[in-house]
Formats: C-alpha cells, structure tokens, sequence
C-alpha cells in the first residue's frame, strides 16, 4: 500500500519510486535481460509486435522505447512476473 507521500509524488509527478523491490541479483540479471532484448531490436527496421522502436533507431545503434509484450520477448520476464507480483 502506498502511503500518502507516495500518493502525493505520483499525482505530482505521475510516477512513485519504490525502493528495494528486487534483490541487487534479479535487478542485475533483470538489466542484462533487458540489455539482450534491446540488442536484438539490431534486426528490426520498424516497430514489431513485441517492441516499440525509438524514431532514432538503427540497426546499428537499436532503441526501444517499450517492450510491448514482454513475457513473449524473453522468458525472465514472465517468471519475474510469476514470482514477483
């Protein structure tokens, strides 16, 4: 439950930071996840169903701007979810 700084931060500013959620480790492996689904965008020259590419995308320097559907982008997704939420 967020408390009412919480609260107050989000409708401020329209995002609340929650610290510690995830173990140094998953974070770790979470970001090198990540890492690896944004250097697979490499092979993509538009948006996919599974990534959201950035305007300033290319193939030789990838950017996502979301990972639409991410438990079918990378199985640690889906399990961090599972174990997670």
């Amino acid at each position: 439950m967020l408390n009412k700084e919480q609260v107050d931060a989000y409708n401020e500013r329209g995002y609340v930071v929650l610290e510690d959620v995830l173990s140094v480790e998953l974070l770790q492996e979470l970001r090198k996840v990540t890492d690896e689904v944004v250097a697979s965008a490499s092979e993509l020259d538009e948006s996919s169903e599974l990534l959201d590419l950035e305007p300033d995308h290319t193939k030789d320097s990838p950017r996502v701007r979301r990972i639409k559907r991410p438990h079918l982008a990378h199985e640690f997704y889906r399990k961090l979810c599972a174990e997670t939420c």
